[in-house]
């Protein structure tokens, strides 16, 4: 191969799976603006799918994030975390719904999927093993001040 061509390659492969990274990610979030109810009522639609509406992680007493036990390691496998972050001042909803698959890539692909949500699974303590194990649960159920609210779930498969 000359060395044209082999440039060449070695310009469009990355190039390619900037683009595939792009799409992935264009497709996963999505930003619309609503008022206050839509988003409590879609919150409490999701909760209401749950037995057990006590989310994975908490805040105890000093503020500090408590990360909850596995509570049924038996439970079916997941296919998708959702996020769903809404601020108030600006009545904009960002819902995010990412793959398993999207979730095993490194934490910096992540963070960028769930840039305009203001999650942070690392910060919060949870690692895709993590998530795994919890299996289909209520994550994270969180009201900011100002009335903003944060709902992280996962989804199995059937």
């Amino acid at each position: 191969m000359n060395t044209r061509r082999w440039i060449l390659l070695c310009l469009l492969v990355p190039a390619l799976g900037l683009s595939v990274f792009a799409l992935a990610v264009s497709r996963v979030s999505h930003v619309e603006r609503m008022k206050w109810e839509r988003v409590s009522a879609r919150a409490d639609s999701v909760r209401a799918t749950f037995s057990d509406p006590q989310p994975v992680v908490t805040t105890d007493d000093e503020g500090h994030l408590v990360v909850g036990p596995v509570r049924n390691p038996q439970q079916r496998s997941i296919h998708t975390l959702h996020v769903l972050a809404y601020r108030r001042s600006i009545g904009r909803l960002v819902q995010v719904d990412v793959p398993v698959w999207f979730l095993r890539l490194k934490a910096p692909a992540i963070r960028f999927a769930m840039r305009e949500t203001g999650v942070d699974l690392q910060e919060l303590g949870l690692t895709v093993a993590d998530i795994r194990r919890h299996g289909p649960r209520i994550l994270v159920d969180e009201r900011r001040p100002g009335e903003d609210r944060v709902l992280v779930w996962t989804e199995g498969n059937p």
